[in-house]
């Protein structure tokens, strides 16, 4: 039997009954040999018997969690005894199902494994892991979560940056949609796409199908897209990470070309009634919103603005 099994028991069976052995009557006849790669021993039972029932236990596979980032993590299942087709289990961050990947670390390389995901919560997004590790004496796994998070911070009548963080590596692609156009080449459309940046790094591109695209993305910090605004409304534009969509859009308006604040008296008096008055280029119904500051302190009791 195994040299790692612990509670051993042996019984003897006669006429249907199962009666456990003395331990004066078993006796270990040789020191651990290896069969098969398994260390095993051998024991002799003095006590005579036609049927003998051997029960043990082996250690169970241990599994060794290493986070190498919050979207990234390492699972190595080992055990001294060969073992096949184990259950393999872990938690991970709710995430989206089709955001998730399972690798078998084969000689270095990662290995898609298939694997069973899991919402325990009943809330769409996945929580959970099962696989089965076929033989084990030594495995690695690698689980990655792959986000897209798309954020957009336009500057109206100058460059519209879009920033996103990813996870992993992946095709990422950027196209314009909905009924707006881009270029990379002049200014003739709605948009000039100018780069996309890992933190500061410019990141080469393919201009393909009127798209960005970029082979391998990957980016550990936040993700820049910058486009030039060429005219007023909206602009929609499509993010795809592997098998990730995100979206983001923008509407630019008009650019403020002067700003008079008029007062009722040239006194400078806390009972001065303030006016404000806006110059824009181009055409197109504007509505400003007006948040009043004194010495870098809102002064503005409530900003409610109606729609007439």
């Amino acid at each position: 039997m195994p040299a790692v099994s612990r509670n051993r028991k042996f019984r003897k069976i006669a006429g249907g009954e199962k009666t456990e052995l003395p331990v004066k009557t078993i006796k270990r006849v040789a020191a651990p040999l290896s069969v098969g790669g398994t260390p095993e021993e051998e024991f002799e039972i003095t006590e005579p018997a036609e049927e003998i029932e051997v029960e043990y236990e082996t250690p169970a596979p241990e599994a060794r969690e290493y986070e190498i980032t919050p979207y990234l993590k390492r699972i190595v299942v080992s055990s001294d005894f060969h073992y096949t087709d184990i259950l393999a289990y872990t938690h991970i961050p709710e995430s989206p199902a089709d955001a998730i990947m399972l690798y078998r670390m084969v000689n270095n390389t990662r290995v898609p494994f298939p694997v069973s995901k899991k919402d325990t919560n009943n809330n769409g997004l996945i929580d959970y892991l099962e696989w089965v590790v076929p033989s084990l004496s030594n495995d690695t796994y690698e689980v990655e979560i792959t986000i897209l998070n798309v954020q957009s911070y336009p500057t109206v009548g100058g460059n519209w940056t879009v920033m996103f963080n990813t996870s992993g590596t992946a095709n990422l692609t950027i196209k314009a949609i909905n009924g707006t156009t881009w270029s990379n080449a002049d200014e003739t459309e709605d948009l000039k796409y100018l780069q996309v940046r890992c933190g500061s790094d410019e990141q080469p591109y393919t201009w393909l199908d009127n798209s960005v695209f970029i082979e391998n993305y990957s980016c550990n910090e936040t993700g820049y897209e910058v486009s030039k605004v060429i005219t007023q409304g909206k602009h929609n534009l499509e993010f795809r990470f592997g098998n990730q969509t995100a979206y983001a859009y923008n509407y630019a308006g008009p650019n403020i070309t002067s700003i008079i604040l008029n007062a009722t008296s040239s006194d400078n008096l806390t009972s001065d009634n303030l006016t404000i008055y806006l110059t824009y280029d181009g055409g197109g119904y504007v509505k400003n919103i007006t948040n009043w500051y004194k010495n870098d302190n809102s002064i503005t009791v409530l900003n409610m603005p109606f729609e007439g």
